[in-house]
């Protein structure tokens, strides 16, 4: 892959955010934090005067305007009140990362435990639908699932959990 279709690669992610109303993104964790695929993305989309500017009193977010609906899934339990909680640095770093551009309305629908064992896997995922109560693309407002009507939406990983848990189907998702 050459240079420049790289940079037309990462302008067409920025453009496609910057346009959209909604960003839904699948994130698993992997070795306790997101994968790369998505920080390569993210680094995309946090650009100087365009997604956040420095002024006299610090950063200022420029995308305050979206909807940022994750779907997470962890192996394991990482909440507060778990051993585990120092080692959570997925939910907490997507947190910062929408904060730091001025996105405030984040929402998160946690699948916990899905490699704890079967019936773990199948309580986690039946709890973030319960928790969502299959909504997800409801919040939406009734806008199709396309670049064209404000969504975008970036998937990696676990497939099938975290599509599923939104409702989305591959074909919606943009080629990675």
């Amino acid at each position: 892959v050459d240079a420049a279709r790289l940079v037309a690669l990462g302008a067409d992610d920025l453009d496609a955010f910057l346009q959209a109303d909604v960003v839904v993104i699948g994130a698993p964790m992997y070795n306790f934090s997101i994968p790369s695929q998505l920080k390569a993305w993210i680094d995309r989309i946090l650009v100087a005067g365009k997604t956040f500017k420095y002024g006299p009193t610090g950063v200022e977010g420029l995308a305050g305007n979206k909807r940022v609906i994750i779907a997470i899934s962890r192996g394991g339990y990482y909440g507060a009140d778990t051993p585990m909680a120092a080692l959570e640095h997925l939910e907490t770093y997507l947190r910062g990362v929408f904060g730091f551009i001025g996105v405030r309305n984040v929402e998160f629908i946690p699948a916990d435990g899905i490699q704890v064992g079967p019936e773990h896997r199948e309580k986690a995922v039946a709890g973030a639908l319960q928790l969502d109560g299959g909504a997800a693309m409801g919040r939406l407002g009734g806008q199709q699932r396309s670049r064209e009507r404000g969504l975008v939406a970036f998937e990696v990983g676990l497939a099938t959990l975290e599509a599923g848990l939104l409702g989305l189907e591959r074909a919606d998702l943009p080629a990675q």
